[in-house]
C-alpha cells in the first residue's frame, strides 16, 4: 500500500507510515531510492513497527528535489520486490522572507500574507505562530495565506455595546489566551515538518477609540477633521488607517501619539451614525473599542402653519419627508411645538396667563389652541394640530417647532428646527347670525331670544352683538312723554347690548351680564339666593333674557351681529317684537317625521309627528286653562 503521506521537504524529517501485509517486529528499514539514470538515491532509515499491516519511517533529507521510490526490509538486509514506485515527492526547503503585515490585533487575528520560496500545494499546508497553530492556504510557489489566531478575548467599549450593532463573542470553551507579543510563524506542507526562518509576528494590544472630536459633521462636508483620543495607538507596524463605517473607504490616519490620532472622513450620500474602525497595521480594522460618528443630513424645514378649510386643524408642513419624530397616533402638541416665548399669552387676562403658566408647556399650549387639543403626523410632511374649544391664537402669530425631534424620513440629519406663523389660505368664511325669539309678548313676559343657531365661527366661539335698532322700534304708550319714550328705548339697548360678548365665556371676561353674576349662595333646590356684585361666570352671550315687564307697549327691533375669531361679520338679523296688553302663553312646537330628525324637512311616505309644549302667562292670577287649536297654512298662502 501507498504511504500515508506522498510529500515532504527535502530536508527530511517528515514521517510518513507505509501500509502492507506480514509485517512482523525486527530489523525494519526503509530505503528511498531513484535508478541510476534518475541520479542512483539509495538513502535507508529505521522504521518502526505499528502491526502486523503498518509501520512507520521518517524520511531522509536529500540533496535535491526529486520523486522517489520506497521499499521496506525486516531485516536490515533483504527488501521486498514489492516496492512503491515513485509515490514520494521529495520538494524544495520551504523559505519565509517576509510578513505582509508584520504584526496585528491580539483581541481579533488577522490575515497575513506570507512571502518566501518552495512552497507547494498539499493538503497539509499547516501555519504556526509560536506554538499557536494556525490555517494556510496556498497561493503560488511564492506567497501563501496564514490566518493569524486570535489570542485574547475581545473587550467591548461601552458605546458599542450601548448600541447595540454588533454581535458579542462567543469564543469555544476551549480557549487559551496567549501573551500579548511576538511570535516566530513558521509554515508546513506535510503538517509535520515546519520551517524555520525565525521571521517574527508582533501582536499588540487592540486600539481603544474613547472620544470622537468632533462626533458629528455633515455628510457632505469633506473639510472636518476628526481626533481620536483613546489608548493603544501605534505607528511602528505600519501606517495607521481608519475607516468610518463598514465598507467605508480606507482613510490614511495621522498618528500624534499612543493616545491620539486624526482622521479626515469621507463624504456619505446619506446621513447615518456609523463606527469608527482603525487598522493599526494597515490591513485588519478593528472596532469593537470604537465610538460612533454621525454623518447628518440638511434637516427638514418647516415651511408653513395652515389652517384647513374647516378651521378645526393647522397643518404644519415640511419642505421634505420626515421621520414623524419616530411617533404613531396622537400625542400632546407640546412635545414638539411651542410658541415663541412672550409672543402667546399677551392678548389674554392676566389670571388666564398665570393659569397658563403654572401648567407648563401643555397648559400655555391649550390656552391657545384650547381645551383639548392633540397634534399628530397625518402624513411624512405634515403634523397635523388639531384645534381644541376656546383656542386663543391669532392669525400672524409665530409658532416654533422644538429641536431635537424630527429628522428626515430616511437618514440620519440635523434635527428640525425653526419658526413658522400661522395663516389662512382660505376666504375669510363670513358667519351668519339666526336669531329664535317671539314676534309678540305679553305684560308680563320676559325679553328672551336665542342665536346660538348662529353659524360661521371657524372652529371657534362666536362673539355676539346684541343692540336695539333705534329708528325700528317705537314706544306706542301715548300716556308718555317723547322724552320718556326716548329714556325707555336708551334703557333697553343699555340692557340688552351688555348680552355682547363670546358665545361662552367660564371666567366671564369677555361675557359678562346681570345674567352671570357669580352665584354665592343656594337653596336646596339649587336655585341662586346671593349673586356677586362684581365677578361673573358661565356666562353664555349667544341668548339674551332681559325683564320686559316694565316697559310700555310698542314695537322693539331687536338687532344682532356676529362676528368671528377671524373679523369676519354677519349681516345684521333683527326681530321686531310687539308688547301687547293682554298676557299670552308661550308655545312651543317640536315636530319631526317619523324615523328621522329632521325639524323642518318631511320626506315622503313618512308620519309627521309633532307635540307643544304650552305654558300659560308669567302673569300672577293667568288663567291656566288653555285650549289648544292645530292647524296646518301653505306657506304660499301667508
Amino acid at each position: 500500500g501507498g504511504p500515508g503521506r506522498r510529500g515532504g521537504p527535502a530536508g527530511g524529517g517528515t514521517t510518513i507510515t507505509l501500509t502492507g501485509t506480514d509485517f512482523r517486529p525486527g530489523l525494519i528499514r526503509c530505503k528511498f531510492w531513484t535508478t541510476e539514470a534518475e541520479g542512483g538515491l539509495n538513502l535507508v532509515t529505521a522504521a518502526e513497527y505499528k502491526s502486523a499491516t503498518q509501520v512507520t519511517c521518517p524520511t531522509p533529507s536529500v540533496p535535491s528535489s526529486q520523486l522517489v521510490s520506497i521499499s521496506i526490509s525486516l531485516n536490515a538486509q533483504d527488501y521486498s520486490p514489492h516496492y512503491l514506485v515513485k509515490l514520494f515527492f521529495f520538494f524544495p526547503n520551504p523559505m519565509i522572507y517576509q510578513l505582509v503585515p508584520r504584526g496585528g490585533p491580539a483581541e481579533s487575528g488577522g490575515s497575513v500574507l506570507v512571502i518566501g520560496e518552495g512552497f507547494v500545494n498539499t493538503t497539509t499546508i499547516r501555519c504556526r505562530f509560536g506554538e499557536i497553530p494556525a490555517l494556510g492556504v496556498m497561493i503560488n510557489s511564492t506567497h501563501m495565506r496564514c490566518q493569524a489566531p486570535q489570542i485574547q478575548r475581545k473587550d467591548y467599549s461601552a458605546e458599542v455595546l450601548r448600541l447595540g450593532v454588533l454581535p458579542v463573542e462567543v469564543l469555544p470553551d476551549d480557549f487559551v489566551a496567549a501573551p500579548v507579543q511576538s511570535y516566530a510563524v513558521e509554515v508546513s506542507f506535510d503538517a509535520q515538518t515546519f520551517t524555520s526562518s525565525g521571521v517574527i509576528y508582533t501582536y499588540y494590544p487592540s486600539p481603544q477609540v474613547d472620544l470622537l472630536t468632533p462626533s458629528s459633521g455633515s455628510k457632505g462636508d469633506a473639510t472636518v477633521t476628526v481626533v481620536l483620543n483613546g489608548a493603544n495607538f501605534r505607528d511602528d507596524i505600519a501606517k495607521p488607517l481608519c475607516r468610518f463605517g463598514v465598507g467605508g473607504p480606507m482613510l490614511r490616519a495621522s498618528f500624534l501619539s499612543s493616545r491620539a490620532m486624526m482622521c479626515r472622513p469621507q463624504t456619505v450620500s446619506s446621513g447615518q451614525r456609523v463606527l469608527v474602525e482603525v487598522a493599526l497595521n494597515g490591513y485588519d480594522f478593528e472596532v469593537h473599542k470604537s465610538a460612533a460618528y454621525s454623518f447628518f443630513g440638511v434637516a427638514p424645514v418647516p415651511v408653513s402653519a395652515a389652517l384647513s378649510e374647516s378651521y378645526c386643524e393647522l397643518d404644519v408642513t415640511f419642505d421634505v419627508p420626515t421621520d414623524k419624530a419616530r411617533t404613531s397616533g396622537n400625542f400632546p402638541c407640546s412635545d414638539l411645538l411651542e410658541f415663541i416665548e412672550g409672543q402667546a399669552l399677551h392678548s389674554m387676562p392676566a389670571a388666564s396667563v398665570s393659569a397658563a403658566h403654572a401648567q407648563g408647556a401643555e397648559g400655555i399650549f391649550e390656552a391657545m389652541f384650547g381645551r383639548g387639543t392633540v397634534c399628530g403626523f397625518t402624513n411624512n410632511m405634515t403634523l397635523t394640530v388639531n384645534i381644541g374649544n376656546n383656542g386663543g391664537f391669532k392669525l400672524g402669530q409665530p409658532l416654533a417647532l422644538r429641536n431635537g425631534f424630527v429628522m428626515r424620513g430616511k437618514e440620519l440629519t440635523h434635527f428640525a428646527k425653526g419658526n413658522v406663523t400661522i395663516a389662512n389660505p382660505f376666504p375669510l368664511p363670513k358667519p351668519s347670525v339666526k336669531i329664535t325669539m317671539p314676534t309678540t309678548i305679553g305684560v308680563c313676559d320676559r325679553l328672551q331670544g336665542s342665536a346660538t343657531a348662529s353659524s360661521g365661527g371657524a372652529c371657534r366661539a362666536l362673539y355676539y352683538t346684541w343692540s336695539i335698532d333705534l329708528q325700528a322700534s317705537r314706544v306706542t304708550d301715548d300716556n308718555l312723554t317723547p322724552t320718556q319714550k326716548g329714556a325707555f328705548l336708551s334703557d333697553l339697548g343699555l340692557a340688552i347690548s351688555a348680552y355682547s360678548g363670546l358665545a361662552y365665556d367660564p371666567d366671564g371676561v369677555s361675557c359678562r351680564h346681570p345674567g352671570c353674576l357669580t352665584c354665592l349662595a343656594r337653596d336646596a333646590s339649587g336655585a341662586c339666593t346671593l349673586r356677586s356684585n362684581t365677578t361673573y361666570s358661565d356666562c353664555r352671550c349667544d341668548a339674551i333674557d332681559v325683564p320686559f315687564a316694565d316697559l310700555p307697549m310698542g314695537y322693539y327691533a331687536v338687532f344682532a351681529v356676529v362676528t368671528n375669531w377671524l373679523g369676519a361679520q354677519s349681516d345684521p338679523a333683527v326681530v321686531t317684537v310687539t308688547k301687547v296688553v293682554q298676557p299670552l302663553p308661550v308655545v312651543r312646537i317640536v315636530m319631526n317625521a317619523e324615523g328621522d330628525t329632521l325639524d323642518r324637512m318631511v320626506p315622503v311616505n313618512r308620519t309627521l309627528m309633532a307635540g307643544s309644549s304650552i305654558s300659560p302667562s308669567p302673569c300672577d292670577g293667568s288663567n291656566s286653562d288653555l285650549v289648544i287649536v292645530w292647524s296646518v297654512t301653505r306657506v304660499s298662502d301667508g
